[in-house]
């Protein structure tokens, strides 16, 4: 009974040993397989100082599988060149640069905090890691191909002003992506699938990108929580499939510079309720079979005058659109429930009709009311609708408030 106490003791205290934190005060390059030593199985390794190659990260991917956390912040990153190294086969490697598939596969590694002397992150460098947030440092200029392909646990990343170049699939498949935080960064692009498939993504704004001009082939495509995007005003192409089976945009504004939109890039936007073409003082030209899935003729298409709204009745796939001039499309309003997280809805007339628009959401009543108090108008729905037309013909103008299941708003008649 003894002898099982203590082994069971024994076994206890290496365990929690092996799990403890390792600290390293300076480092040279290609060392630091020999001061790890045997502490392989640590969560935590912090190194205060010194220089590390691509050698040192190759150790880290192949022998420290347990690593959660990794503080490198005050570390220089030197070149690499020599044999194959065993964990990534690289023969070479930048200094200032995250090596390529530095950190594969690591589903434990939960945060890396990096040198402020960064200035590049290699391809697939973060691939498949449990990354959960992630500053990237001023100063990094360029991001390579799928550098953090399906970081499943990845929720928010912050991307610096410095950076120019962005690859392809950088956050390709990042599921739990719920926030990306651009500092005005200079890419000129979107490459190809960037966002592809983030499908915990309900918002992003690309409005600091000044010097974006292309949106790339399925960049932003099945992000199936999406309700809300603002692309940069210098956006001049948007390529095969960049924003196809974003299933609930319900409004969306053309870049002020759209030129063209190649084939599919919105197809199977189902929950499409209205396009802000006001900036246009051109019909971009269009690919094939661009809104494939979009009923048009439920979908508005506001134009800044009576030219842009003639020249868009009478071009191929936009004519089919509903396309009111800005004049036309009276009494639209933000809800207050935006700000609330609730649905947002939109009022307005068309002709002597008083149109409640819910984007897809279900309105289940609407009521009415004049400004002396006076309800002008009552309407409940047992199987709920997305679009309530109100007949106004007899009514004073004036201004109504009107209520309803998902907000409240007011329009003058």
């Amino acid at each position: 009974m003894k002898i099982y106490t203590i082994l069971v003791a024994s076994v206890s205290v290496l365990s929690t040993l092996s799990a403890a934190a390792t600290d390293i005060n300076k480092v040279t390059a290609g060392s630091l397989a020999g001061l790890v030593g045997a502490d392989t199985l640590s969560t935590s390794l912090n190194i205060a100082g010194g220089e590390l190659n691509a050698a040192d990260f190759s150790f880290i991917a192949d022998k420290m599988s347990d690593l959660a956390e990794l503080d490198i912040s005050g570390c220089r990153i030197v070149a690499y060149k020599g044999d194959p190294l065993p964990y990534s086969r690289l023969t070479s490697s930048k200094a200032a640069s995250i090596p390529s598939y530095a950190f594969v596969g690591m589903k434990k590694l939960r945060k890396v905090s990096l040198p402020a002397s960064l200035r590049s992150i290699g391809s697939g460098a973060f691939s498949g890691c449990g990354l959960t947030e992630m500053t990237i440092p001023e100063g990094v200029t360029e991001i390579g191909d799928y550098a953090f392909l399906r970081c499943e646990s990845l929720v928010s990343v912050t991307i610096p002003a410095s950076l120019t170049v962005l690859g392809k699939g950088v956050f390709s498949c990042c599921s739990a992506l719920a926030a990306v935080n651009f500092n005005g960064s200079g890419v000129t692009s979107l490459p190809e699938s960037t966002f592809e498939g983030c499908v915990s993504m309900t918002r992003i704004d690309f409005s600091s990108l000044a010097a974006c001009t292309e949106i790339g082939p399925w960049s932003l495509a099945h992000m199936s929580e999406l309700t809300a995007i603002t692309l940069p005003d210098n956006t001049r192409r948007m390529n095969r499939g960049a924003m196809i089976a974003d299933t609930q945009i319900a409004d969306m504004q053309l870049p002020a510079d759209i030129e063209y939109i190649d084939s599919h890039a919105m197809s199977g936007l189902m929950a499409l309720n209205s396009i802000n073409a006001e900036k246009l003082q051109h019909v971009p030209e269009l690919g094939d079979d661009v809104w494939s899935g979009v009923h048009k003729p439920d979908v508005y298409l506001v134009t800044a005058d009576k030219t842009m709204q003639e020249a868009f009745q009478n071009a191929l796939q936009w004519q089919e659109f509903n396309i009111r001039t800005k004049d036309e499309w009276t009494g639209t309003t933000d809800m207050i429930g935006d700000e609330i997280g609730q649905p947002h809805f939109t009022v307005y007339t068309e002709g002597s009709e008083l149109i409640v628009d819910s984007s897809g959401s279900d309105i289940g009543e609407v009521s009415v009311f004049d400004t002396a108090g006076i309800r002008t108008a009552s309407l409940c729905f047992e199987l709920h609708k997305a679009r309530v037309r109100i007949e106004t013909s007899s009514w004073a103008k004036g201004i109504y408030l009107v209520v309803t299941n998902l907000g409240v708003t007011k329009i003058a008649l």
